[in-house]
């Protein structure tokens, strides 16, 4: 079964690159972004101008709006999607144009929000490269991973909890239903409103420690972004082909969707850059648990591998089995207790 990830696209990789074509070559030998945690004094972070910030804004506001229109829910317990889409033409929006990558916590690359200021903060250098219509770095993740990213940006800028892409992961599905299915998108909706119900909206500021320094602001990476929307591809569209295999049973389905959706899923420590010259396969994805919580550790290089429908399913199928092992295993520790 070949994983389809024939996606509709929202068009936001092509105002990125309308707001980058002016921008300095920033590219190095070594990679497209050097990682910097902590920011800089801001003489390369320059305000977007208005018909950039408001191309994006209409953008998105356009993603909440459209499943609204097509009779979509408008609450998910305590979010109201109808006052998220008139508040996202507050968000600021600044573009980072050198090589240095801003990074808030963690060690995502895209971009950096800011609550407490209602402010986004992206990486320009990285889209230029990952989202170039006839470059070759484009692939079916990278255009993929930057959307759901730029989405998790503005909502992280507005207080809302997506610290693991739990809301913007729910946005884009309903904006492209027919690829994950009525099934899915409802296990789905359930589990992010018990999420919502743990986290409230925020008002401050994301803190992080890296070694001896500290900083602030939250952030997402294109890599990350689009693991979880493979994965949930990847269960949608092979669910009747696993049961009949028995790869996993109808009752555990719900499972993994709630497994997925709590997954912490972070770019690896060591990844200096993005560079397809270092692209990796599946088998380079890894889980651990950390706080009883999974955490996925995945190679930027990654995005350079999934430049097919197939290659995209061998990673999310991977990622479904490590997922699935870890529910069992749980499951078996809970019972001999």
């Amino acid at each position: 079964m070949y994983l389809k990830l024939i996606l509709g696209t929202l068009f936001i990789t092509q105002v990125m690159l309308v707001t980058s074509s002016d921008a300095r070559d920033s590219q190095t030998g070594e990679g497209l972004l050097l990682r910097e945690q902590i920011f800089d004094d801001g003489r390369s972070i320059e305000q977007a101008s208005e018909e950039s910030r408001k191309s994006f804004s209409q953008i998105l506001r356009q993603l909440v709006a459209v499943p609204l229109r097509q009779g979509f829910s408008q609450k998910v317990d305590w979010v109201d999607l109808m006052e998220l889409q008139s508040e996202i033409d507050n968000v600021k929006l600044y573009l980072n144009r050198s090589n240095k990558a801003v990074i808030g916590s963690t060690n995502r690359s895209g971009g950096v929000y800011l609550t407490a200021q209602a402010t986004v903060i992206l990486n320009i250098s990285l889209f230029r490269q990952l989202t170039q219509p006839k470059g070759s770095s484009q692939t079916l993740a990278s255009s993929l991973g930057s959307e759901v990213m730029l989405i998790h940006e503005y909502l992280g800028a507005l207080g809302y909890p997506d610290e693991n892409y739990e809301l913007s992961t729910y946005l884009y599905m309903r904006t492209f239903p027919n690829d994950y299915g009525a099934e899915l998108l409802s296990y789905w909706h359930l589990a992010l409103a018990e999420h919502l119900q743990k986290n409230p909206r925020r008002s401050k500021n994301l803190q992080f420690t890296s070694g001896t320094s500290t900083g602030i602001g939250g952030g997402g990476d294109p890599a990350s972004a689009a693991l979880k929307l493979i994965t949930l591809g990847t269960l949608a569209q092979g669910k009747s082909s696993y049961i009949a295999r028995k790869v996993f049973a109808q009752g555990e389905y719900a499972a993994l969707i709630r497994c997925v959706l709590q997954a912490e899923i972070e770019p690896q420590q060591e990844d200096a850059a993005y560079d397809q010259r270092l692209a990796k396969s599946e088998k380079d994805v890894h889980l651990r648990l950390h706080e009883n919580q999974a955490r996925i550790t995945i190679p930027t290089g990654l995005v350079f591998f999934m430049k097919t429908g197939r290659e995209a399913f061998l990673v999310g199928d991977h990622v479904m089995r490590m997922l699935l092992r870890d529910i069992r295993e749980r499951s078996s520790g809970d019972a001999l207790q």
